[in-house]
C-alpha cells in the first residue's frame, strides 16, 4: 500500500487459500475417486483516488486455482453426481468502482466487473442411454459454470429532504446487469442463462423525535419495476440417445414487479 499523491494510493497483494472437499465429496465417492483439497493463489493490484466530489477505484486480479472442485457429470454407483478436481483453472478480471456527488442532492455509486473464468483442460462425462455407459468430451479453455463475464451495479440516489431535527428521505434507483452464464462447464449455448438487466426503486424514510420513539426507519422497495422476465439460476442434464446428444434444462424464473417493505422502530 503506497500513497502516490493526496487522495490517491496504489496497492498490491498476494493471498493463498485452501478449501477442503465437503461431506458429500467423501460420502458419495470411493477411495479411488475421492477428490482432494483445492488451492487458490490470488494476485491483486489496484489504484484508488478521491478528489472533491469524485472517488474512483480500479482493481485487477488473477485467481490461480489448483485442483478446483467442479461437477463433471460423472456419477457414482448409485447415480449421485460427483465433484472432481480439475488441475488448472483461473479467474482474471478488472473491477471498477465509483462514487460521484453529481449535485447536492444527487449521488451516483456503482461498480463494474469484467472477468475471464476458465478451466484450462476439462473432461465432461455424459450418459449414453443406448449403451448404459458414459461418454467423455474434452474441452480446452472452457468457461466455468455460473461465472458471467460481466457484472455491473449502479445506485442513483436523490435526497428528497434532509433535516437534522426531523430526519431524511432518499429515493434510489438500483440497477443490476449480469451477463450470460453457463449451467455447466461445457460452454454450450444450449445450456446457459441469458444476460439480464433489473431495476429496483427504493424509498428510505428516516424520522426522528416522534412522540415516545427516538427513531423510525421505513424502507419501501418496488423490485423489478420494469417487469423484466428473467432467470438467475438453473440446472441441466445431458445425455446421448440414438447417437444424438440431448439435454434437459431447468430454469428458475424470478418474480415480476413486486413490493417489499420494512420498518424499524427505536426507543
Amino acid at each position: 500500500d503506497y500513497t502516490v499523491h493526496e487522495g490517491g494510493r496504489v496497492y498490491a497483494s498476494v493471498a493463498v487459500a485452501n478449501r477442503e472437499p465437503n461431506r458429500d465429496d467423501f460420502t458419495e465417492t470411493t477411495p479411488e475417486s475421492r477428490p482432494t483439497s483445492e488451492q487458490l493463489i490470488d494476485y491483486e493490484a489496484g489504484y484508488e483516488c478521491r478528489s472533491g466530489r469524485l472517488a474512483v477505484g480500479l482493481n485487477g486480479y488473477y485467481m490461480d486455482y489448483s485442483d478446483q472442485l467442479v461437477l463433471t457429470g460423472q456419477l457414482n454407483d448409485v447415480g449421485a453426481a460427483l465433484r472432481t478436481n480439475v488441475p488448472e483453472s483461473y479467474r482474471a478480471g478488472i473491477e471498477l468502482t465509483w462514487a460521484a456527488q453529481l449535485t447536492q442532492r444527487l449521488l451516483w455509486k456503482g461498480n463494474a466487473t469484467w472477468s475471464r473464468n476458465r478451466i484450462r483442460n476439462y473432461t465432461e462425462f455424459v450418459d449414453d442411454w443406448d449403451t448404459g455407459e458414459q461418454l467423455t468430451f474434452t474441452y480446452n479453455e472452457t468457461p466455468i459454470a455460473f461465472s458471467p463475464d460481466w457484472i455491473v451495479g449502479s445506485e442513483l440516489g436523490f435526497t428528497i429532504w434532509n433535516k437534522p431535527d426531523r430526519g431524511r428521505a432518499d429515493l434510489t434507483l438500483v440497477t443490476k446487469y449480469v451477463g450470460k452464464q453457463y449451467l455447466d462447464n461445457s460452454g454450450s449455448d444450449a445450456r446457459k442463462l441469458d444476460a439480464y438487466l433489473v431495476n429496483d426503486l427504493r424509498l428510505n424514510l428516516s424520522l426522528t423525535s416522534l412522540a415516545s420513539l427516538a427513531h423510525i426507519d421505513l424502507i419501501v422497495t418496488v423490485r423489478n419495476i420494469f417487469n423484466e422476465l428473467y432467470e438467475n439460476n438453473g440446472w441441466s442434464y445431458s445425455f446421448v440417445e440414438g447417437g444424438t446428444r440431448q439435454e434437459f434444462v431447468g430454469l428458475y424464473p424470478q418474480a415480476p414487479r413486486n413490493l417489499l417493505a420494512g420498518v424499524v422502530l427505536r426507543w
